[in-house]
């Protein structure tokens, strides 16, 4: 295999379903989600991870013989009212071939077309000609017809069961929308999304996960969230043997490049149990020594040093943090046994608990399961 071809498989992208020989160990939330998409009526259920973990390749890989699946790719979120437009569209690009709602599609499509080009036209008519030459006495705005594209999304949905059965609606990227405006974008769709044989899928922030399951399991209190969210998938973050088997498919027959295979461990412990992590560091590992006869253990650390290096130029760490990371290099445990080691080491007990929720916010400190590490981003 050639470098660039190596480099192509290295590459940080969704996959699809002719590539499931790439995807490892999410074979449990790739179930949870069949089970979905086979057994649930109606309802939103979320699909929730860290920016990286696979969302959109899972999404990807979910197929039905018996439900309709419509992927919907959120491309324009510059407002809930852009985002609702979006969907609709989309929806409408699904159904224009589709015998007993081509009509339908068409007139939404042809609808939304008009709608967005009056309202984009009207503010770069503002933007060019200045708002000084308008007489806010006798101009009128024009808006988004809200109400309209709410029926009409109403309308495709309805019509869409009576052709299919059930529908089942992958919507993606509304996680890279801050926590708040999912929840008000979603509640503002609930009416229309939360009907029989209507099921939705969509992709989340991981900080609503954690919201969310309070939520649920509040005792005498309604949260909002479980109002709207009927369930939430979880990706959690792969263990280092999964990153580095990863690695071991994507290398291929170009293992043999490697002078040691200790050289995977290291990528994989760089990655936090992140797939994209580990596919970044890798390829610009790949990229600057692609012309080495051999790929070495110790070109590789220099790289992730340079990397380590700069991330830290970034933090700004004070001398006694600098020295505190020093000491916790390779940690992992629990927050009383970070504090107990710094204070092992002279720290004052209160500032351990600084430097703590310090390395915690600047993501030197690494949150997993009952545990917390060091990230393996520092050399």
């Amino acid at each position: 295999m050639s470098k660039v071809e190596l480099l192509k498989r290295l590459s940080d992208k969704p996959l699809s379903r002719k590539e499931t020989d790439l995807f490892v160990n999410r074979e449990s939330e790739m179930n949870l989600l069949k089970e979905i998409v086979e057994y649930h009526s109606f309802g939103i259920f979320g699909l929730c991870g860290r920016t990286g973990s696979g969302k959109t390749t899972l999404l990807n890989m979910v197929s039905s013989k018996e439900e309709k699946i419509v992927p919907i790719s959120l491309v324009y979120r510059e407002s809930s009212d852009s985002i609702l437009y979006n969907m609709l569209y989309s929806l409408a690009e699904n159904f224009l071939k589709t015998k007993g709602l081509e009509k339908l599609a068409k007139q939404i499509k042809e609808w939304i077309t008009k709608e967005v080009s009056t309202v984009r036209g009207f503010s770069l008519g503002v933007s060019l000609v200045g708002s000084a030459n308008l007489d806010s006495g006798k101009t009128t705005t024009p808006r988004f017809n809200i109400f309209k594209a709410h029926e009409y999304l109403r309308k495709i949905l309805i019509q869409a069961k009576k052709e299919f059965g059930k529908v089942v609606l992958l919507i993606d990227e509304l996680d890279k929308e801050k926590k708040e405006e999912v929840i008000k974008i979603l509640d503002s769709l609930k009416f229309e999304l939360l009907q029989e044989d209507v099921v939705t899928i969509v992709t989340l922030p991981q900080s609503i996960y954690k919201e969310y399951i309070q939520d649920r399991l509040r005792m005498n209190g309604v949260g909002n969230l479980e109002n709207v969210i009927k369930d939430v998938v979880l990706i959690k973050d792969l263990q280092e043997h999964h990153i580095k088997e990863m690695l071991i498919r994507r290398f291929d027959k170009d293992l043999e490049w490697l002078e040691d295979t200790s050289i995977l461990d290291v990528l994989a412990n760089f990655s936090d149990g992140n797939p994209r992590d580990a596919l970044w560091i890798t390829q610009k590992v790949v990229i600057k020594h692609i012309k080495d006869k051999k790929l070495t253990y110790d070109s590789v650390i220099e790289t992730i040093k340079e990397v380590s290096e700069e991330f830290l130029r970034m933090l700004s760490l004070t001398e006694l943090q600098r020295k505190a990371l020093n000491v916790l290099k390779g940690f992992s445990g629990t927050r009383e046994e970070f504090v107990s080691l710094l204070t092992s080491k002279g720290f004052a007990r209160s500032t351990a608990y600084d430097i703590f929720e310090k390395f915690l916010t600047n993501g030197l400190l690494v949150q997993k399961e009952g545990y917390v590490k060091i990230t393996g981003k520092i050399v």
